[in-house]
Protein backbone atom coordinates (compact mmCIF):
# COMPACT_ATOMS: atom_id res chain seq x y z
CA UNK A 1 0.00 0.00 0.00
CA UNK A 2 3.15 2.54 0.69
CA UNK A 3 4.18 1.60 -2.41
CA UNK A 4 0.74 2.45 -4.12
CA UNK A 5 0.57 6.16 -2.34
CA UNK A 6 4.17 7.08 -2.89
CA UNK A 7 3.30 6.22 -6.72
CA UNK A 8 0.27 8.16 -6.84
CA UNK A 9 2.52 11.46 -5.21
CA UNK A 10 5.01 11.22 -7.93
CA UNK A 11 2.35 10.89 -10.88
CA UNK A 12 0.70 14.06 -9.19
CA UNK A 13 3.60 15.50 -8.58
CA UNK A 14 4.57 14.81 -12.68
CA UNK A 15 1.21 16.38 -13.17
CA UNK A 16 1.42 19.60 -11.51
CA UNK A 17 4.78 20.09 -13.22
CA UNK A 18 3.51 19.53 -16.86
CA UNK A 19 0.39 21.72 -15.60
CA UNK A 20 2.97 24.36 -14.41
CA UNK A 21 5.17 23.82 -18.16
CA UNK A 22 1.74 24.37 -19.84
CA UNK A 23 0.97 27.52 -17.71
CA UNK A 24 4.58 28.93 -18.80
CA UNK A 25 3.71 28.66 -22.31
CA UNK A 26 0.04 30.13 -21.90
CA UNK A 27 2.39 32.92 -20.21
CA UNK A 28 4.31 33.63 -22.86
CA UNK A 29 2.03 33.16 -25.49
CA UNK A 30 -0.41 35.93 -23.52
CA UNK A 31 2.47 37.98 -23.42
CA UNK A 32 3.65 38.18 -26.88
CA UNK A 33 -0.19 38.65 -27.72
CA UNK A 34 -0.36 41.48 -25.68
CA UNK A 35 2.80 43.25 -26.92
CA UNK A 36 1.62 43.15 -30.35
CA UNK A 37 -2.30 44.61 -29.17
CA UNK A 38 -3.14 47.97 -29.89
CA UNK A 39 -5.93 50.05 -28.90
CA UNK A 40 -9.11 48.53 -27.37
CA UNK A 41 -7.41 44.76 -27.86
CA UNK A 42 -4.16 45.66 -25.92
CA UNK A 43 -6.48 45.57 -22.39
CA UNK A 44 -8.22 42.42 -23.42
CA UNK A 45 -4.47 41.65 -24.16
CA UNK A 46 -3.17 43.02 -20.90
CA UNK A 47 -6.00 41.22 -19.17
CA UNK A 48 -5.29 37.66 -20.38
CA UNK A 49 -1.83 38.13 -19.46
CA UNK A 50 -2.23 38.91 -15.90
CA UNK A 51 -4.26 35.97 -16.12
CA UNK A 52 -2.18 33.47 -17.31
CA UNK A 53 0.73 34.81 -14.73
CA UNK A 54 -2.08 34.07 -12.03
CA UNK A 55 -2.70 30.53 -12.97
CA UNK A 56 1.39 30.37 -13.25
CA UNK A 57 1.72 31.49 -9.83
CA UNK A 58 -0.78 28.90 -8.57
CA UNK A 59 0.85 26.27 -10.84
CA UNK A 60 4.72 27.57 -9.66
CA UNK A 61 3.24 27.20 -5.50
CA UNK A 62 1.50 23.71 -6.15
CA UNK A 63 4.45 22.03 -7.91
CA UNK A 64 7.23 22.66 -5.23
CA UNK A 65 5.08 21.50 -2.25
CA UNK A 66 3.95 18.79 -3.82
CA UNK A 67 7.87 17.37 -4.54
CA UNK A 68 8.19 18.20 -0.52
CA UNK A 69 5.72 15.58 0.36
CA UNK A 70 7.14 13.17 -2.24
CA UNK A 71 11.10 13.72 -1.16
CA UNK A 72 9.58 13.46 2.54
CA UNK A 73 7.28 10.11 1.78
CA UNK A 74 9.84 7.74 2.72
CA UNK A 75 12.53 8.08 0.28
CA UNK A 76 15.58 7.50 1.91
CA UNK A 77 18.48 10.44 0.98
CA UNK A 78 15.55 11.84 -1.43
CA UNK A 79 16.13 8.97 -3.50
CA UNK A 80 12.84 8.61 -5.56
CA UNK A 81 14.16 5.52 -7.38
CA UNK A 82 12.18 3.21 -5.62
CA UNK A 83 8.97 5.19 -5.22
CA UNK A 84 9.30 5.54 -9.38
CA UNK A 85 9.41 1.73 -9.94
CA UNK A 86 6.64 0.91 -7.53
Amino acid sequence: MRKRTGTRRVDTMISAYVEWREASRLVHDAYRGWASATGLRARAAFWRCMAALDAQEWAAQVYPSLGWRVRHSGASDGDLSGQLAA
